[in-house]
This record gives C-alpha cells, sequence and structure tokens, in this order.
C-alpha cells in the first residue's frame, strides 16, 4: 500500500469552529473529486505530461490519512478507499440512515460496486433522478459535508463537538430518510423548479412569515417523501442489510438470501475475489461476470456443488478448500456464483440455503 501523504491534512484534529469547518469542507472536497472520478479510478494516470486532458492521480491527503488510521491495508489505494467509504458508510448509517443511502448510491452501484471505468456519472444521474442538477447539487454538498464531519469526528483526540453535525444545527439536513435533504428555507436558496412567486403577496404577509410558510411546505414534503420511500428502501440498499426488513420474520428477503462476506484469505497478491456465471462446468469454460473486494458483504440466495476451488497457501493464503457455490445476488440479467472457500458464511445460513435450480 502507498504511504499517505505526511504532515497536516484537511483535518488534523482538535480546532476552533472555524478550522473544524475548514477541516470538513476540504474533506468534503476529497470526497467529491473521488465521486466525480469513480472508486476504481482514483489512481488511473491518462496522457502524456503537460499535455491537454492530462489526468493524474488524484491527491487526496486526508482520506489517505483516514485510511491509515483505520488499518485499512488492502493492497491499493482504490481498494483501500473501497473499503473504508463502506465501512465507515455502514456506521454512519446507524445514525443517518437516508443520508447514508444516497451517499452510497453515489460511489457504488446496486450490487455494491464501483462504477466501471469513466461510468461515475451514471451513478451521479441514478441518484438524481428527476431533481434538477443545480438543487441536487445542493444537496450533494450538503450530504458530504456532513459524512466528512463523521468521519472526521471519529478520530483520535478529534474536537467532536466542533465537528460533529447535530440534528437540529440551522443550515444541516436532518436525517429524513433514503434520497431526502431537509433544507431550512435560509439556506437552501430558490428552487429552480418551484413556480415564480406572486406578484401580490397578501398585505399581512411579512418576509418572516413567508419564510416560516416556506418551511412549513417543505417539512409536509419531507414528511410525504419519507413515507413513500422507506416503502422501497429494501430495493436499493445494495448489498447492505435494510434496517427495516431484515428482522422480520416471514420477509421474503430472510427467506430466501443469507449473508456473506468476501474474504481474500490474507493473501499477499490481488484483494479481488472473482464469480462466475456456472460453476458446474470446467473453468475454461465459464466467464466471470462480477468482482467483489476483501471484506464486502453480500447476500446469497441459493448453493450448489461445482468444481472444487482451493486456496493459494505458497502465496500467504489460509488453506481452505470447497467445492460449494452460492448464487449471489445482484442485477436480475446477471448470473453471479461465489466459491466458499472465499467466503465467510456462517454454517447454518448455509445448510439452510435451498438448492439452486
Amino acid at each position: 500500500m502507498d504511504d499517505a501523504s505526511a504532515g497536516t491534512g484537511p483535518a488534523g484534529g482538535a480546532g476552533d469552529a472555524g478550522d473544524a469547518g475548514a477541516e470538513v469542507s476540504a474533506l468534503a472536497d476529497e470526497l467529491t473529486r473521488v465521486r466525480g472520478r469513480g472508486l476504481n479510478e482514483v489512481d488511473e494516470v491518462r496522457g502524456r505530461p503537460g499535455a491537454t486532458g492530462r489526468q493524474d492521480a488524484l491527491r487526496l491527503p486526508g482520506l489517505d490519512r483516514l485510511r491509515v488510521a483505520r488499518g485499512v491495508d488492502r493492497g491499493s489505494r482504490a481498494l483501500d478507499l473501497r473499503v473504508l467509504l463502506w465501512d465507515e458508510l455502514e456506521e454512519f448509517g446507524r445514525e443517518f440512515p437516508g443520508d447514508a443511502t444516497v451517499i452510497r448510491s453515489l460511489y457504488f452501484d446496486d450490487d455494491g460496486r464501483p462504477p466501471p471505468p469513466r461510468g461515475a456519472s451514471q451513478l451521479l444521474r441514478q441518484a438524481r433522478g428527476e431533481v434538477s442538477e443545480s438543487a441536487f447539487r445542493r444537496r450533494q454538498r450538503g450530504l458530504l459535508e456532513r459524512f466528512a464531519a463523521f468521519l472526521l469526528a471519529r478520530e483520535p483526540g478529534a474536537d467532536a463537538a466542533a465537528l460533529a453535525p447535530h440534528p437540529t444545527d440551522p443550515g444541516v439536513a436532518t436525517p429524513a430518510g433514503p434520497g431526502t435533504v431537509a433544507e431550512t428555507a435560509e439556506t437552501a436558496g430558490p428552487d429552480p423548479s418551484d413556480p415564480e412567486p406572486s406578484s401580490s403577496p397578501a398585505p399581512s404577509a411579512s418576509p418572516g412569515s413567508r419564510t416560516r410558510l416556506r418551511g412549513a411546505v417543505l417539512a409536509a414534503l419531507v414528511a410525504l417523501a419519507v413515507v413513500l420511500l422507506t416503502l422501497v428502501v429494501a430495493d436499493l440498499a445494495g448489498p447492505a442489510d435494510s434496517e427495516s426488513g431484515d428482522d422480520e420474520e416471514g420477509t421474503e428477503d430472510t427467506a430466501v438470501s443469507v449473508p456473506i462476506r468476501f474474504n481474500s484469505l490474507g493473501g499477499t497478491t490481488s484483494k479481488a475475489i472473482d464469480l462466475y456465471d456456472d460453476p458446474r462446468v470446467p473453468s475454461e469454460q465459464t466467464t466471470k461476470t462480477a468482482t467483489y473486494v476483501d471484506g464486502q458483504a453480500g447476500r446469497a440466495r441459493c448453493k450448489t456443488r461445482g468444481r472444487t476451488v482451493t486456496s493459494d497457501v505458497a502465496r500467504g493464503e489460509e488453506d481452505r478448500s470447497s467445492d460449494w457455490w452460492l448464487l449471489v445476488d445482484g442485477p436480475p440479467d446477471v448470473t453471479a456464483y461465489a466459491t466458499v472457500t472465499y467466503l465467510d458464511v456462517d454454517p447454518d445460513d448455509l445448510a439452510r440455503l435451498p438448492a439452486c435450480p
């Protein structure tokens, strides 16, 4: 793994409110650059030095420091950042589940994978939906600043009171549900989709009352959005466990799928685990259909026996061997089987999985 940048980064620990704000803003800038490039592309270099359109590896001193502080070392900075953001969003989601869902959709697809090369814009369009670009840009900035504050507040010696956003702070979005960001009337600015205000306001409508009215209308819209969007959380949450569905008995998800976690077994080479379309045929006749990283979570819905896969002990991997393969949940048009050799799955869960057709 490459060394993190030394010296002062965007978050250097405790400081006054002004310092904390600058640290949060700098880390949010880094998160924005990573979103724009895509997690797999942070170290990609394209073009000749000095040429127009030259692309260099992203300079991310704050995120580099965080991944070192968290002990994330998966063999490359791209993999490190994937694991760091995924795990931190899991923690962030315990306090702000809706915000975490939106942020996750900016970096990972529905199957929990980063976008393909030069595919980050597609994730952005999907996350934005029907919201105007300018409105979503403001909302994205607010979300990333909140997430940045959360990351910095978890650093040893950080001034948590100065860094951590409070749900009732003026101008800070409150957790309202997947895809929903509540903004105060004073900070949100005019929405380009709003109709033109009436040219003849009621004589008794003062600026303060109009602001309160706008706030009440916005709050009502947010409440309605929460009710509607919580109905589809399980479909939008990707490979991570849904907070509202996985603990209920009798739901379809818990009845037919079990949690899994990918494990590269501590090897010294690649930390990626490849998935294939058919484990029951020789390896030369099968096709790779997906790739997961060490530590990434997912769900499996059935099992089958296939070719035996044995770990590479000579390359430092833990000694494992299995002929069991699990069909991993993902896009409906993709068939992806993972060998149990490179999975952590509870034996009881494995036993109750149905056989794949």
